[in-house]
C-alpha cells in the first residue's frame, strides 16, 4: 500500500501529475496550490518531474532546473490546500470501498498528514550557537556550541553579539546550516549552475563594519538534526559571493549564485548539506570589530511554505533521467501562444 504524498505517491502518480500540470486552466491553478510563484523557475516552464520536496523543469536547450526544498513543501502543499478532497478520498476508501467494493478503492487506504519540518525525516535547517558571558574572539569562534534550534519560524542565520561591559569582548555567534535532498538528481548528471535562495526577515540596526554573510560547506554529524557538537561544522571556503549584511532583501529572496566549490557540495542521489555564516571575519578568523550585528530569515518552520530556503539547481540529464524520460508533457505557460 502506498502512503499517499509520500516519494512513491509522487513517483506512482507522476504522469497523471505532470499532465494536470501541462494544461493550461487546470495548470494554472495547480502550480498555485503548489505555491510556485511567477519568480519562481517553474512559474511558465514545462515541469517535467514533480516530488513532494522538489520539481524539475525543462529548458528547452538540454538542461533541467531542479527547485529543491529542505523539507517537503510540495507534497505538504498539495495535503492542506486540498485537504477535505482527500480526506472525503481517505473515508471513502476505509468506509465504503474496502468494506463494500474493493474495486471502487481510490488509493486513499493511508494518508499521510505532514508533521513540522524540523522534527525530524530526511533533511533539516536551523542554527548552532555558541552563547557565552564573555570571551575573546578567538574563543568563541573556535569554542564548542551551548544551543540548538532547528524549529522556530525565523533564525538568527548570521549574529555576532559583543560584551557591552567589556572592551574587544564577545557574548554570542550564530552559523546556521541546511541540508537538501538532492536525490532526484540522479548520478551521472552534470551540474552546469545553482543558486541558494534565503528570505531576509529582519536585519539588526546595529552592525559591524564590514559585516557579510555567506555560503559554505558544511561537515554535519547528521543530515536530519544538529547539535552542538555541528558549531564548528561550517567550512571556510565560500560557495559564492557575500552579501554585506546592510544589502540583504528583507522580504524578498536573495540569491547565492553558486561558485565550482559550491556546484561541487551539490551531492547527486544524496544529501546537500550547507552552512551559512559572517564572512568577513568568522568564516577568516579575522579579528572581530567590537560590536553587534544580526540577520534573521525564513526557515522552513515558516506556517506558509512560500518564504523557506530553497536550492535551485541547473543539469544536464544523465541516460536515462526518470521520471522526465517518462513523459514530455504538452508546454503550459501563460501568455505564450501555443
Amino acid at each position: 500500500m502506498t502512503v499517499v504524498f509520500s516519494e512513491a505517491w509522487f513517483e506512482q502518480h507522476q504522469v497523471w501529475l505532470l499532465r494536470l500540470l501541462s494544461w493550461p486552466v487546470v495548470g494554472r491553478v495547480l502550480r498555485r496550490v503548489l505555491a510556485i510563484r511567477p519568480h519562481d523557475i517553474g512559474h511558465t516552464r514545462p515541469i517535467v518531474a514533480l516530488g513532494p520536496h522538489y520539481y524539475v523543469v525543462d529548458n528547452d536547450d538540454g538542461t533541467y532546473t531542479a527547485d529543491v526544498r529542505t523539507h517537503a513543501k510540495f507534497g505538504k502543499r498539495l495535503y492542506y490546500r486540498l485537504r477535505w478532497v482527500w480526506e472525503a478520498c481517505h473515508a471513502w476508501d476505509m468506509v465504503v470501498a474496502n468494506r463494500l467494493c474493493p474495486s471502487l478503492n481510490v488509493g486513499f487506504d493511508t494518508l499521510t498528514v505532514y508533521p513540522d519540518p524540523s522534527t525530524g525525516g530526511t533533511t533539516c535547517d536551523g542554527t548552532v550557537q555558541r552563547i557565552v558571558v564573555s570571551e575573546t574572539w578567538a574563543n568563541i569562534r573556535t569554542g564548542a556550541g551551548t544551543a540548538v534550534s532547528t524549529t522556530s519560524s525565523t533564525e538568527n542565520v548570521c549574529s555576532i553579539g559583543w560584551d557591552p561591559g567589556n572592551t574587544d569582548m564577545f557574548s554570542q555567534l550564530y552559523r546556521a546550516y541546511f541540508t537538501f535532498n538532492t536525490s532526484p538528481i540522479k548520478l551521472g548528471a552534470t551540474v552546469t549552475s545553482a543558486s541558494f535562495s534565503l528570505m531576509g526577515s529582519a536585519l539588526g540596526s546595529d552592525a559591524i563594519a564590514g559585516a557579510a554573510v555567506n555560503v559554505f560547506g558544511a561537515s554535519l554529524g547528521a543530515n536530519n538534526t544538529l547539535a552542538t557538537t555541528d558549531f564548528g561544522a561550517a567550512q571556510s571556503t565560500p560557495f559564492s559571493s557575500p552579501i554585506v549584511l546592510g544589502s540583504f532583501a528583507i522580504g524578498s529572496y536573495n540569491a547565492f549564485t553558486l561558485n565550482a566549490s559550491g556546484l561541487g557540495n551539490i551531492v547527486l542521489g544524496g544529501i546537500s548539506a550547507f552552512a551559512m555564516r559572517e564572512s568577513t571575519y568568522d568564516a577568516t578568523g579575522t579579528q572581530c570589530p567590537w560590536g553587534f550585528c544580526n540577520l534573521q530569515a525564513y526557515m522552513a518552520d515558516q506556517a506558509a511554505t512560500t518564504n523557506d530556503p530553497k536550492l535551485d539547481v541547473t543539469f544536464t540529464a544523465p541516460s536515462p533521467f526518470l521520471p522526465v524520460n517518462r513523459l514530455r508533457p504538452r508546454v503550459f505557460a501563460p501568455g505564450r501562444a501555443r
